[in-house]
Protein backbone atom coordinates (compact mmCIF):
# COMPACT_ATOMS: atom_id res chain seq x y z
CA UNK A 1 0.00 0.00 0.00
CA UNK A 2 1.02 3.09 -1.17
CA UNK A 3 1.19 6.72 1.02
CA UNK A 4 -0.78 9.09 -0.19
CA UNK A 5 1.99 11.70 0.63
CA UNK A 6 4.69 9.72 -1.30
CA UNK A 7 2.25 9.49 -3.86
CA UNK A 8 1.91 13.48 -4.18
CA UNK A 9 5.80 13.80 -4.09
CA UNK A 10 5.83 11.49 -7.12
CA UNK A 11 3.36 13.31 -8.85
CA UNK A 12 4.76 16.84 -8.71
CA UNK A 13 8.34 14.95 -9.45
CA UNK A 14 6.60 13.43 -12.91
CA UNK A 15 5.20 17.10 -13.86
CA UNK A 16 8.66 18.77 -13.32
CA UNK A 17 10.36 16.09 -14.99
CA UNK A 18 7.93 16.19 -18.41
CA UNK A 19 7.66 20.01 -18.10
CA UNK A 20 12.03 19.72 -18.11
CA UNK A 21 11.85 17.33 -20.86
CA UNK A 22 9.33 20.32 -22.84
CA UNK A 23 11.97 22.91 -22.80
CA UNK A 24 14.44 20.72 -23.69
CA UNK A 25 12.82 19.63 -26.76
Amino acid sequence: MKIRGIDNVDAKFNDLVEASEKSLR
